[in-house]
């Protein structure tokens, strides 16, 4: 079987080194670049011969941050995958990220299982979601007084056999 390709991008070294040993020993996932920002991340593909599958990306860095950074691979990197792992748990900030098409979003304090189910689902299935994305991208269409995006239905709608509850919910809400 071949091993799931990880870029980690993470301003905070620490975070960053102990992210790398996690993943380094996890079979079936292999870490194939790092860098601290969105700048660096972005130079670094520009010459790599084989690309990450997934890029776990933090959302404040300085330089570029992850909104800039998801918008950059989704124009030169299309076939790389994003899932945002950052402190900021604001729904606004999820479903903003989700929109934009990232492929996923965890908050840094989620646990390891979550973690790498998530790097594992968006291999397997181009996304990730969670109750904390699901609730978050409800909220914001109905603060909006508007139905959810295209683009976050059809998210929605694609979601796993395993989590069609969840979808059937955000239908409702719309």
């Amino acid at each position: 079987m071949e091993k799931i390709k990880i870029g980690l991008i993470d301003d905070q070294l620490l975070f960053r080194q102990a992210m790398a040993a996690l993943i380094q020993n996890e079979p079936g996932l292999s870490l194939v670049l790092q860098a601290e920002n969105g700048i660096d991340c972005l130079q670094q593909l520009q010459i790599m011969q084989i690309m990450p599958d997934i890029i776990l990306a933090d959302m404040e860095m300085p330089g570029m941050d992850g909104m800039e950074l998801n918008e950059q691979l989704h124009k030169k990197y299309p076939s790389v995958k994003l899932i945002v792992l950052s402190v900021h748990a604001g729904e606004r900030l999820i479903a903003r990220m989700i929109e934009a098409g990232a492929s996923g979003y965890l908050v840094k304090n989620c646990d390891k299982t979550e973690l790498i189910t998530a790097i594992k689902t968006v291999s397997s299935a181009g996304f990730y979601i969670n109750n904390n994305v699901l609730k978050a991208i409800q909220n914001v269409s109905n603060t909006r007084h508007q139905p959810l995006s295209c683009s976050s239905l059809s998210f929605i709608l694609s979601v796993r056999l395993s989590q069609t509850t969840w979808a059937a919910s955000a239908i409702k809400a719309v």
